[in-house]
Order: structure tokens, then sequence, then C-alpha cells
């Protein structure tokens, strides 16, 4: 899968491929509920865009659930659509980044036993990438209290 080898090393073992229905919907877990889906995000590791599921002109869908984060994008060699997926216990703090004159909106994920210099960015693109961002920071700090993996 082209997702999980065109990450960072330091993160593939904390990201497993996503099922997807042969709709190309994402299959959830049991007891696991979509909680906010955004499109047109790009995920890539720290700095580097070069580092990313994606291409510059392929931006994903990036769906939270009580229990994951959940990227889904196309494969641009076989155009099948594909996803990953990062349980929200590994996230350990963001940070977030406004959009300004040329730069796009975004959402730094920082994970548990990676170091601090090392992490997942979330862009927003469009002209509310930076309201886009705050409520995909909020959603996630919400699930992330509420710990909804954790319940039996």
């Amino acid at each position: 899968m082209r997702g999980l080898q065109s990450l960072s090393h330091v993160f593939v073992p904390h990201f497993v491929p996503l099922t997807l229905s042969s709709s190309g919907k994402a299959t959830l877990l049991q007891d696991e509920i979509e909680v906010l889906i955004q499109n047109f995000v790009w995920l890539y590791c720290g700095e580097d865009k070069q580092k990313s599921p994606t291409t510059e002109e392929k931006l994903g869908e990036l769906i939270i659930t009580t229990h994951r984060l959940l990227y889904l994008f196309e494969n641009e060699t076989s155009r099948a659509r594909e996803g990953i997926a990062l349980n929200l216990s590994k996230i350990g703090s963001m940070t977030q980044k406004k959009a300004g004159i040329v730069a796009s909106a975004k959402l730094d994920l920082h994970i548990t036993g990676v170091s601090e210099s090392e992490f997942l960015r979330l862009s927003f693109r469009g002209s509310k990438s930076t309201q886009l961002m705050q409520s995909t920071a909020q959603t996630l700090q919400d699930q992330l209290k509420k710990q909804s993996w954790t319940v039996l």
C-alpha cells in the first residue's frame, strides 16, 4: 500500500491499512462512530510535503471517529481508493497553525513515543482553512478526552 510506504519510517508502526467496503467507504470497528468528515485535507510528515500518502494534486478525506483518525486517498498508480488509520490513543498533543496570506492552516499531531521534532501534519486548503483546522482540532480534543476506545 503506497500510503504506508510513503510515510516516514518513524510513523509506519503507528498506522494500519484501512479496510474499505466495495463502495470505497471506511469499514468501522464495533461501536465506532464517525464524528467528523473533512475533504480536501493533505496529510504529510512534518515539514516534508514529499513524504505524503498523496501528491500535491490529490488531497484526501479525513475522518475522525470515536476511536481512530482515518485518511482516505486515491492511489495514483492504480486509481483505487485506499486508506490508513491511526488509533486516537497514539496522539499525544496537537499544535494549530492558522492560515496566512500564502500558507494554508495546519494541524500538527505529535505521536506518543515519537520525538517532538517528528510530527504528522494535516494541511487544510481554501478560504475557510483556519475554521476547518480549528473544527478538526476541537473534534480531536473532544474525542481524546472521551477516550471511547477504552469503553468495553
